[in-house]
């Protein structure tokens, strides 16, 4: 995991250096700068078309991602390692907030962390791609799942964690319970760590998620570090599947209400999951039923509408 650098100067060279994208920028009304890093970049942006309408689109504040790594590390050079990334990404939060018309986050929590900023603005991601009809024939009562890039630590350490604290006392209380990693970029000694556990497989990467969120019991998002909205957990809630999350893994999107389980205990997350995977109608009936206020709060006539009144408020 590595950390921003003020500015981004190989993206800053790129533009610097070729005069059709120069040209590009220097013509347009509106420019949406995706991500932090290169939100870093509205100052250029700003020199090279002073009259431009600024976005600046942060997925999530990953100054909160780098402050998690550095609760957990008690060595003094790991600390000093996430201590710098943490402050760096402070000054870059800063400067984008000031340098930009308007700065977009995805839920109030990353408004809040931002701090006094009056230039911010909320505007729910669109995640309603989702169409599962009926969850309440055909249900898999053994199938729990996961989605996430697994390339990612933060889904590394989810993952190991619910197989080493959770799984074992589902498994006792729902002897065929099944768990299933849905996601590429698994490191080989995470898959090989974990292959001599028949309760446990690796997928890799699954082109289309639609019979897992229609057949399987229940989704979980044991995410103990992290920031911004995690798709894969609204993705799961639109279509009206169980979930039981972590905080993390749920900060950002509506309540608790949404959820079958949110607790950071693994005692109570395997109580959780054991009781859907008991009665997964019940609970496919429960998550059915919120999947109207989740799919409304994050569907893209919503996104597309609150997105360009922020582009067009300039004119």
């Amino acid at each position: 995991m590595g950390f921003p650098v003020l500015p981004t100067i190989g993206e800053a060279l790129g533009i610097l250096t070729n005069p059709e994208l120069r040209r590009v920028i220097r013509s347009a009304d509106v420019v949406d700068l995706q991500w932090e890093d290169y939100a870093q970049l509205a100052p250029l942006i700003r020199a090279l078309n002073p009259r431009a309408r600024v976005i600046c689109t942060l997925h999530d504040v990953v100054s909160q991602r780098f402050q998690r790594y550095l609760d957990t590390r008690t060595h003094a050079r790991g600390r000093a390692r996430w201590i710098l990334a943490t402050r760096t990404a402070r000054i870059a939060e800063k400067l984008i907030t000031c340098t930009a018309d308007v700065v977009i986050v995805f839920s109030d929590k990353d408004r809040r962390l931002l701090g006094s900023a009056r230039n911010v603005e909320v505007v729910h991601p669109a995640l309603d791609s989702f169409t599962v009809i009926d969850r309440t024939h055909d249900l898999d009562h053994r199938e729990i799942f996961f989605v996430g890039l697994m390339s990612r630590p933060e889904n590394i350490d989810a993952v190991e964690w619910f197989i080493d604290r959770i799984l074992p006392e589902i498994r006792r209380r729902e002897p065929g319970a099944h768990f299933s990693i849905l996601g590429g970029g698994t490191p080989a000694e995470i898959v090989q760590r974990h292959s001599p556990n028949d309760a446990v497989t690796f997928h890799g990467y699954v082109e289309d998620l639609s019979p897992w969120y229609g057949r399987a019991a229940v989704c979980v998002v044991p995410l103990r570090f992290g920031a911004g909205v995690k798709f894969k957990t609204v993705e799961a809630l639109v279509a009206g599947v169980p979930t039981v999350t972590t905080s993390v893994g749920a900060e950002g999107i509506g309540t608790a209400s949404y959820f079958s389980a949110l607790t950071d205990d693994p005692v109570e997350f395997a109580d959780a999951v054991a009781r859907v995977l008991e009665s997964p109608t019940t609970h496919s009936e429960r998550a059915m039923a919120s999947r109207a206020e989740v799919s409304r709060r994050y569907s893209l006539a919503t996104f597309s509408a609150r997105v360009m009144s922020i582009y067009l408020d300039g004119e």
